[in-house]
């Protein structure tokens, strides 16, 4: 009998959770929103596509545009919400790559041992301390 073919693409076929073969932007044209939310189980009605007003614009080769056309269509995107989301977790591993700091045990010893020990007096940053503050009306 076989598996069941995925819908708007007769020749390839469903084996458990593996889609085998390919699905082009081609293959996804007149393929209706609800066939691409039965075929990635994503709503492209998702977050990343409210309303707003600010627009983010690049220039990109007729081949990259197919590429991401056909990503967007295996998971059941518009291709502007597929770059969305993709820009969007790009832009938050950046993020958290640069305001993570990671340690290695040797190097969590130093940095632990080195804001454990007491400080040392400072009589330059006590008469700062002592000073009225440039943001404060006194």
């Amino acid at each position: 009998m076989g598996s069941p073919p995925i819908l708007g693409c007769p020749d390839r076929r469903v084996a458990g959770d593996v889609i085998l073969g390919l699905m082009t932007a081609q293959d996804a044209h007149g393929i209706s929103t609800d066939q691409t939310q039965k075929m990635s189980g994503v709503s492209p009605y998702n977050s990343l596509m409210a309303t707003s007003n600010d627009r983010v614009e690049f220039r990109i080769s007729g081949e990259l545009k197919e590429e991401l056309e056909t990503a967007a269509a295996m998971r059941g995107l518009t291709t502007s919400a597929f770059v969305k989301d993709a820009a969007l977790r790009a832009a938050r591993e950046a993020i958290q790559e640069e305001r993570v700091l990671r340690l290695g045990e040797e190097d969590w010893e130093m940095f632990t041992a080195a804001i454990s020990r007491p400080g040392e007096y400072n009589e330059g940053f006590a008469e700062l301390l002592r000073r009225p503050s440039v943001f404060s009306d006194e």
